[in-house]
């Protein structure tokens, strides 16, 4: 069986995984959000991201769930727009899935030192529309450091349907701020390896507030704000701050 084949296949392998133990696994901590983006200026061809008018809206579904020995994350996009590559206008779709087993729970003794909370290891899956699919499997480690309600690294070994296996560096991040406003700082990066040494950077961060406070109300599940489309291929930068709307829940 080739290598492309194998991907596709452990691919399909965690989806139906996933329809099995969802819940399960959503029966324990974790929660949910909605995502509404838009935004303008969309030019990016290397990913397929590039519309005749440089719009794209997305809505985006999020996950966090907790499980005996560690947590997993799952996200899913639906964009639209008029993709260039097929000249008129188009849905896709993408999605993430990441399972991570806490080494301190798996072995009943806590691996936390100084900043360092947990030690893991971590696992994607990734697939999305055009055939894509990829497998990553690494390590990473969860961070205590003041300010930061999450701040978590990881390293992976790279394998999709498209690439030689490669390697990939990433990280994820939540800031909460209450200055005036009340909102957050979140976002992650990946930066992947290529052969030419020149790594590919993706990073998403996003500013959110609370928009219950601005309008009176105590409600917490609602925010406004922006993310920020940022994307290295080579020697090019594509840059896209996009309008955000969010329900979690």
């Amino acid at each position: 069986m080739s290598r492309n084949w194998m991907v596709m296949v452990a691919a399909g392998a965690v989806a139906a995984g996933m329809a099995l133990v969802g819940t399960s696994l959503s029966a324990q901590t974790g929660g949910g959000n909605a995502q509404l983006l838009w935004g303008g200026d969309f030019r990016d061809a290397s990913v397929g991201n590039a519309t005749a008018d440089g719009e794209m809206a997305t809505l985006t579904l999020e996950h966090l769930g907790g499980w005996a020995l560690g947590d997993h994350f799952f996200f899913i996009d639906m964009t639209t727009g008029h993709f260039e590559a097929e000249g008129v206008r188009g849905y896709r779709m993408y999605s993430e899935w990441t399972p991570r087993l806490s080494l301190s729970r798996a072995t009943g003794r806590s691996l936390a030192a100084g900043i360092v909370g947990d030690v893991l290891l971590v696992g994607e899956v990734h697939a999305g529309s055009g055939g894509y699919a990829a497998g990553l499997f690494g390590g990473g480690v969860d961070l205590r450091v003041p300010g930061f309600a999450v701040l978590s690294l990881s390293a992976l070994r790279r394998d999709d349907v498209f690439n030689a296996p490669t390697w990939q560096a990433s990280g994820v991040w939540v800031v909460p701020f209450s200055l005036g406003l009340e909102g957050a700082l979140t976002g992650f990066v990946d930066v992947i390896g290529t052969p030419d040494g020149d790594p590919l950077v993706m990073t998403q961060p996003q500013l959110l507030i609370e928009l219950g406070p601005l309008v009176g109300t105590s409600r917490r599940d609602v925010q406004v704000g922006v993310e920020w489309y940022l994307h290295r291929d080579g020697e090019s930068w594509h840059s896209v701050p996009q309008l955000l709307v969010r329900w979690a829940w």
